[in-house]
């Protein structure tokens, strides 16, 4: 016995076979939201900003902002990036405006964007941690989460410039291919 869905199915495509709707095609050329994504894009283009004197955000380089404040013997990192990888990216962005020793990391909460290059701003330094008990309790897949680069698109292939096109119908009719 066919499952009601598969007949739902098998049915639709033959009537928009009869009908001679064709099948989704690709467009190259076309994209919703293309502009809006290359705005996007520029607005969080990788840079190092002077928030104020002596606190700097890096931006661009993870999926979460990081924040640098300088202190008389030191720095103050506010969340991490979301890996090792990004963290080093962010310190030697930095330069002279990361002063070592680190003297302390601030999560603002459990999420991977935010935890995932400690080890890299902490080096050898043994900076104080401060966060909510609940990351320091949590088991590594609850307390770093599965939330992250998925959720933001960073794992996207770059070939698309972040933009997928949108289907449209061909006018053909069968079952067709689909272009890329």
């Amino acid at each position: 016995m066919q499952h009601p869905w598969n007949f739902r199915l098998k049915t639709a495509m033959a009537i928009v076979s009869l009908l001679g709707l064709g099948t989704p095609t690709i467009a190259q050329d076309e994209c919703v939201g293309r502009e809006q994504l290359r705005a996007s894009s520029a607005e969080f283009r990788k840079d190092v900003i002077e928030v104020t004197n002596g606190v700097f955000v890096a931006v661009g380089y993870s999926a979460s902002n990081v924040t640098l404040i300088q202190g008389r013997d030191g720095s103050i990192i506010v969340d991490t990036s979301a890996n090792p990888v990004d963290a080093r990216a962010i310190v030697e962005a930095s330069g002279d405006r990361m002063a070592r020793p680190v003297r302390a990391i601030i999560y603002t909460h459990n999420h991977p964007d935010h935890s995932g290059g400690a080890k890299v701003f902490a080096g050898s330094d043994q900076p104080e941690i401060y966060s909510d008990q609940t990351l320091v309790d949590a088991k590594p897949e609850f307390g770093r989460g599965p939330r992250g680069g998925d959720a933001f698109g960073t794992k996207l292939p770059d070939e698309h410039d972040g933009c997928y096109p949108t289907p449209r119908t061909s006018g053909r009719s069968g079952t067709g291919t689909h272009e890329t």
